[in-house]
């Protein structure tokens, strides 16, 4: 035998095999095709360089198929869209990533209107939900609520750069609220003129886990009128016209998920005010703590919670900022039927999804609405007491078109828990939270 053949010893096959498969098994990060681009198909209006910011598929990175399903999440949570969907091209050692998306109409009517015994209210306007393809907002709206208001207001969450934005609003509020003094209860025409700016900061946002915590401050001007109307029992001697200048802030999370009609997550936010009197020792402040919850159960279950609680300060007097009202805080009670300077309020309601196409859905909700408040000038824990705390419950429908923007028409019947005969219905756009 040639003594170069005596020189090789076995050779080592085991080992070699298994190296060989541990490599191909590894799929080492050199081994997947880079992202060359990410493209957009279907869009109309929104631009691009607005979307960019919420992707995590970027040009020139390695592709992820995770990251592509996180992205369409995404853009669902964005609102924007009817439907979301994406496709990958491999050509050789590179990517080109597309999201499919159908836009929905933007550009919607105000609509807005409810009903309870003896009173009924309205909006007729037009609300641009995505201001030059931005994700802005720009509108405004009349209001018959008893009485006669507009609003003109404006959300630019880009305005500045990525993460920092504003919004204003201007307008006269026109209500018919109840007051109540020692001598009595009277109503009063309440306007009030407003202008308000605020400026908006995105402190942080986690695109894998679809959560952001925003915040807003600002302030704005505040003129009040307010005229007692015929058929009291006494006379109200105080001042009726206050000049008033405010401070805002408000921080908000937000960890929810869309999917078109069906919500999962939560969102906390808490908001604070100072309010000065021109011209007067009046300092007024109120702080407000809310949080929504909801959860996905099975394909058609969608259970939601709210909770509200605030506290302001406690001077006696009958213009406090709490109310209990069928459109704020409990469905079927009425028209603004008491105020306080404290408020706990708790919401909860089942969605079940009894209809679901593909372009429009039918949910039927059944709730339970409880909120209880602090008289004026009374200790904290008076707001427990019998006399300042209501139930109600009901049930409602729910009619939803997944190609405009927010559109579900809400209908739900309230009735008092422990005095059926106070009941309303309650009508409106959009979900009651």
């Amino acid at each position: 035998m040639p003594p170069s053949d005596q020189r090789m010893g076995p050779f080592p096959i085991a080992p070699t095999l298994a190296l060989v498969l541990f490599l191909i098994g590894c799929q080492p990060a050199w081994a997947q095709p880079f992202v060359r681009s990410v493209e957009f198909r279907g869009m109309q209006r929104t631009k691009v360089s607005f979307l960019q910011p919420f992707l995590q598929t970027r040009s020139g990175e390695t592709l992820q198929e995770e990251r592509i399903a996180s992205d369409e999440q995404t853009l669902r949570n964005l609102q924007l869209f009817a439907s979301v969907s994406s496709e990958v091209i491999i050509e050789g050692d590179e990517a080109l990533v597309f999201f499919d998306v159908t836009e929905r109409v933007t550009r919607i009517p105000i609509t807005n209107f409810g009903g309870i015994t003896n009173n009924f209210w309205f909006q007729l306007g037009v609300n641009e939900y995505n201001w030059l393809g931005n994700g802005g907002s720009f509108g405004g709206y009349y209001q018959y609520y008893d009485r006669h208001s507009f609003k003109i207001f404006q959300q630019l969450p880009q305005l500045f750069s990525e993460r920092w934005g504003m919004s204003y609003v201007l307008g006269r509020q026109s209500t018919r609220e109840p007051a109540y003094f020692q001598g009595g209860t009277s109503e009063f025409d309440v306007d009030r003129w407003e202008a308000i700016g605020m400026v908006r900061h995105e402190i942080f946002r986690h695109l894998d886990r679809h959560e952001s915590l925003i915040l807003e401050f600002g302030g704005g001007y505040l003129n009040e009128i307010y005229n007692q109307r015929p058929g009291a029992t006494f006379s109200y001697e105080g001042e009726t016209h206050f000049h008033k200048y405010f401070l805002s802030t408000q921080l908000l999370y937000q960890r929810l998920n869309y999917f078109f009609h069906f919500v999962s997550g939560f969102a906390p936010s808490l908001t604070f005010q100072r309010v000065e009197t021109i011209n007067q020792d009046d300092t007024f402040w109120k702080g407000l703590f809310e949080m929504r919850y909801y959860k996905r159960v099975g394909r058609r279950g969608n259970p939601a919670i709210r909770v509200r609680a605030g506290v302001s300060s406690n001077d006696d007097s009958p213009f406090v900022p709490f109310v209990l009202d069928s459109y704020l805080t409990v469905r079927g009670s009425g028209n603004r039927v008491a105020r306080g300077t404290s408020e706990f309020t708790v919401n909860v309601e089942y969605r079940h999804t009894v209809i679901d196409r593909q372009k429009w859905a039918l949910q039927t909700v059944v709730f339970v609405d409880n909120s209880a408040w602090r008289p004026a000038g009374a200790p904290l824990l008076d707001m427990f007491d019998s006399e300042n705390t209501v139930s109600f419950g009901g049930g409602g429908m729910r009619f939803y078109l997944q190609r405009i923007y927010n559109f579900i028409l809400r209908v739900d019947y309230g009735a008092s828990l422990t005095d059926p005969s106070t009941n309303g219905f309650v009508l409106g756009v959009g979900q009651y939270f």
